[in-house]
C-alpha cells in the first residue's frame, strides 16, 4: 500500500517540461527488491520528473514500520525512493555486545566493520551507553574499547560508536517489542541460549534520534540597529531551492550584500545533492517545488546526520498556521512567507550568523 500511495502521489500531476524529446521519450517506472541480512531493500524508480510532496505522504506509514526513506537522482535522470525496512520474522545474524552490565544486540548489517578507539579516523564518536542515556561505570572508559563503524545508508561521514566489549556473533529469532516498549533505536528482542531476553538496537535510527535531540538552536535577536552596522560574515554558504527563475534571481540580488557564496538549486532533487556536496550553513527553501518538495527535503535532511547544523529559512506562499508548524516541527529554523520583506529577511539570516 505505501508503494502504490508513491506512485499515485507521483505520477498524480504530470508535470510538463520544455525538453520536447524528453516528452516524446518512453518513462518508466521500476522496482527493485533486495534482502541483505535482517533487512528489506526497496528502490522504486522513475524515468522522470515528478510530483514533490510524496516522502513527507508516506512518512507516518514508514515509520510505523520501523522504517527510513530517501530519495536521490538515478542514472534515468529520474528519482529514485530507496526504502529500508527491517524483517519483523526469522533469524537475524547480529552481534551481542556488552555495555556497562547490559548486553544488547546489533544486526550485522548496520556494522560496516569493527574498529579501535585508537585507531579510527572518524567523522564522529559515539559510545552505545552515551546514545542509550545508560549510566556511566567508573572505570569502562580506561581500557580500550572495541568500536562499531557504522554502515551508512544516506551519509559519507564514518561514524563509530563504542561498546564495552563484543561478545559473540550470533543468530536468533527477533521479534518485535509491544507498542508501550517500543523506543527510538529498540527495534525488538530475541532470547539467547541461556534463556536471556536480549533488546535489539537499531543504530542508524538511535543516531538520527540523538542527533535530532541534540541539534542545536539559535536563539534570535530583534536588534535592527546591529544589522546595519555588522556585515555578516564572509565565507559562508547559502543554499536557494526554489523552482522559480525570477524567484531565486530575486533572491540572489536581495542577498548580493551579506557576503554569502550562494547557491542555487531548481528542484528539491538537486537541493539535496548540493547539501550532500557541501552542507550551507543557511537554507534557503521553497515549499512547493517537483521531484522533492521542502516538506520532503526537511524529512531527508533529518537521516544525514552532517546536516542537523544547517539552519533552515522556509520561504513560501502558504501563510496557513498549519504549513507553519508543520514545517517547525520538521526542523525548519524560521517560517516566512513571500513576498518577504527584504530587511526581515536579512535581519533574520544576521540573528542566524551572528
Amino acid at each position: 500500500q505505501i508503494l502504490l500511495q508513491l506512485i499515485r502521489i507521483c505520477i498524480a500531476d504530470a508535470l510538463t517540461t520544455d525538453d520536447n524529446s524528453a516528452l516524446s521519450a518512453p518513462h518508466r517506472i521500476w522496482l527493485q527488491v533486495r534482502r541483505p541480512g535482517s533487512e528489506v531493500t526497496i528502490e522504486l524508480g522513475f524515468s522522470m520528473m515528478i510530483q514533490g510532496g510524496a516522502l513527507d505522504a508516506v512518512r507516518s506509514s514508514i515509520q510505523r514500520l520501523h522504517g527510513t526513506i530517501l530519495s536521490q537522482r538515478n542514472g534515468a535522470n529520474g528519482v529514485s525512493f530507496h526504502i529500508r525496512l527491517p524483517h519483523s520474522q526469522g533469524a537475524v545474524r547480529c552481534l551481542q555486545v556488552r555495555v556497562g552490565e547490559q548486553h544488547l544486540l546489533i544486526p550485522f548489517v548496520q556494522v560496516q566493520r569493527i574498529g579501535s578507539d585508537k585507531r579510527e579516523e572518524l567523522h564522529a564518536f559515539y559510545t552505545l551507553g552515551e546514545l542509550l542515556s545508560l549510566p556511566a561505570i567508573v572505570g569502562s572508559m580506561q581500557r580500550i574499547q572495541p568500536v562499531l563503524i557504522v554502515h551508512q545508508h544516506s551519509s559519507r561521514l564514518v561514524i563509530g560508536v563504542a561498546v564495552d566489549e563484543v561478545i559473540d556473533e550470533i543468530e536468533l529469532m527477533v521479534r518485535p517489542l509491544a507498542a508501550y516498549l517500543q523506543r527510538p533505536g529498540i527495534t525488538g528482542a530475541a532470547i539467547n541460549g541461556q534463556g536471556h531476553v536480549l533488546l535489539v538496537v537499531d543504530l542508524p535510527e538511535l543516531l538520527r534520534h540523538h542527533i535530532l535531540l541534540h541539534r542545536q538552536d539559535t536563539p534570535m535577536r530583534t536588534d535592527r540597529s546591529q544589522l546595519r552596522s555588522q556585515p555578516l560574515h564572509p565565507h559562508k554558504q547559502l543554499l536557494i531551492a526554489d523552482d522559480s527563475a525570477s524567484m531565486r534571481q530575486s533572491l540572489r540580488q536581495m542577498l548580493s550584500q551579506t557576503n554569502f557564496v550562494i547557491r542555487e538549486a531548481r528542484d528539491g532533487i538537486e537541493a539535496l545533492e548540493l547539501l550532500e556536496e557541501q552542507p550551507p550553513d543557511i537554507f534557503v527553501l521553497d515549499m512547493e517545488m517537483p521531484n522533492l518538495n521542502g516538506y520532503d527535503l526537511l524529512n531527508i535532511m533529518r537521516l544525514y546526520p552532517e546536516l542537523a547544523r544547517v539552519k533552515v529559512i522556509m520561504l513560501t506562499s502558504r501563510a496557513s498556521e498549519k504549513h507553519r508548524q508543520h514545517a517547525l516541527e520538521l526542523g525548519a529554523h524560521t517560517y516566512l512567507t513571500k513576498p518577504c520583506p527584504q530587511p526581515l529577511l536579512l535581519e533574520i539570516i544576521q540573528n542566524i550568523v551572528s
